[in-house]
């Protein structure tokens, strides 16, 4: 929740390296708030290079898990691009 619950002194955040909302590997930040670029609140990145690939993207079939579902050009998927 990015509070500081255990009055550490410490938020866990997740690191945003693509910067698209969701992050993927835990940090411990004193200095940073989980809601500024380069980290988050989640860690529901799949694919934490990719900014065109977060979680509830739209599903293309282009042979990449698109939306983090685990399931590559999964039925209903977008033509590709």
């Amino acid at each position: 929740d990015g509070i500081d619950n255990d009055c550490d002194g410490l938020e866990l955040c997740y690191a945003d390296n693509d910067w698209d909302g969701y992050g993927l590997n835990p940090v411990l930040s004193p200095y940073l708030l989980c809601d500024e670029w380069g980290v988050s609140l989640v860690n529901t990145d799949c694919n934490d290079t990719n900014p065109d690939v977060p979680p509830a993207a739209i599903e293309y079939c282009d042979g990449i898990d698109n939306n983090c579902n685990g399931i590559n050009d999964e039925e209903g998927a977008t033509g590709a691009f």
